[in-house]
This record gives structure tokens, sequence and C-alpha cells, in this order.
């Protein structure tokens, strides 16, 4: 509340900031959604990320995780991820409740699909 941030970068849809962490490892940082955090300067020219916003490593109380066709309970489970294993992620949700992953092979909807954030923990970088 009230502390100060770099902000590095912004999503393609805006929604999320990359901030400057200090305090933490050289050059560490961490996303937040833009619901949460006032912006304040110009941002034409910061750089948009290139589709990958870090690492999700399920984390859930069983064996796998649903994966959905769209950000939202209500829809069609497409596949399933075991529990504490990474995916790429891709996208985050207008509400910031889901994240988008690269699907694993196996799965017949595209390339990506979404789990909810609350059974995810974000790892920065690759």
């Amino acid at each position: 509340s009230g502390a100060t941030y770099d902000v590095l970068e912004l999503s393609p849809d805006g929604s999320w900031v990359r901030l400057r962490v200090p305090g933490l490892d050289v050059g560490a940082s961490g996303w937040a959604s833009t619901n949460f955090v006032s912006l304040e300067g110009e941002f034409g020219q910061l750089p948009q990320e290139a589709g990958v916003f870090g690492v999700a490593v399920i984390s859930t109380l069983g064996a796998r995780l649903r994966v959905r066709a769209q950000p939202s309970e209500a829809s069609a489970t497409i596949g399933y991820v075991r529990n504490r294993t990474s995916y790429a992620i891709l996208e985050f949700s207008q509400d910031g409740k889901w994240v988008r992953i690269g699907v694993p092979e196996g799965l017949n909807e595209g390339d990506s699909g979404w789990i909810a954030l609350e059974f995810v923990t974000i790892r920065m970088g690759q």
C-alpha cells in the first residue's frame, strides 16, 4: 500500500504490468494486475511481452487439474494437467482468476487451455 515500483513491461491487452521488485535477487520482477495498481506517467514506449508471462507450476491438492476451453468454471474441460508439472503462461484472464497455458500433447483443443490461478504457483522466467 503506497509503495512505488518501476514498470518494466505492459501486457499486450494492458491488463498486467511487470514491476521491478527491489530487495529481491538482482533483476527480480513480478506481474501485477492493473486492477490493483495506480499507473502514472507515459506507457506508450514500454515493451510488450511476446507471449510468455512466466511458468505456471500446478499446485493442487489432487493428482490433476482441469484444463478448460475458456476462463470459466462453466467452460468445457478439454483435458487435465498433473500436480507439480510446469507450463508456459501465455495469457492472464481479464478478471485475473485464470491463466492460459500451452496445452500438453494429447489434447485436441488447439494449442492452449485455461487453468484456475488459485491452483498455480507462478515462477518468472523460463
